[in-house]
């Protein structure tokens, strides 16, 4: 059973006028190329976890695919907010860290923490970290789009 509405997923990530400010700033502005891999769409991350599983699954075994889920996520959200950090210095001269998502479960949790309540937090952090890395992949295809747009889409290789 999931929280109630004040644990909802609130992914919070670089704010859409950040990147419309970034946008604008490309659209302006004539700019080199950058390197052809900051503009390389970003691939969806693989978090499925593939371990051998009893059927029905025990406790731990649940636990421990929602805990792995749960890190993938996490991680490839952050690769994709540092990769549009690096398309975003590129584009403005300016560091522009986008802010981390906010996924801490604040739901109540009993002490010792009951493996019902281990299960609610990791999905709830893990749907949010998925979505937060979805919607930092869509802001980062769309400020890869433009820059290509704007520079003939004839980015630079590497090195």
């Amino acid at each position: 059973m999931m929280p109630d509405s004040a644990a909802t997923p609130s992914a919070a990530t670089v704010s859409a006028a950040d990147t419309d400010l970034a946008l604008n700033t490309v659209l302006k502005k004539p700019a080199p190329a950058p390197d052809r891999a900051l503009l390389q769409p970003q691939a969806k991350p693989d978090c499925e976890f593939r371990g051998p599983f009893s059927d029905p699954m025990t406790t731990e075994e649940i636990r421990m695919k929602l805990d792995y889920e749960h890190q993938c996520y996490r991680q490839a959200e952050s690769i994709v907010r540092a990769r549009m950090q690096l398309l975003q210095e590129f584009i403005t001269g300016r560091s522009a860290v986008p802010p981390a998502p906010d996924c801490l479960f604040t739901g109540p949790l009993s002490s010792p923490i009951t493996a019902e309540e281990t299960r609610t937090k990791l999905e709830y952090e893990s749907q949010c970290y998925r979505q937060a890395e979805l919607t930092a992949r869509a802001r980062l295809k769309r400020l890869q789009d433009s820059v290509v747009q704007k520079t003939g889409g004839a980015p630079r290789k590497a090195g």
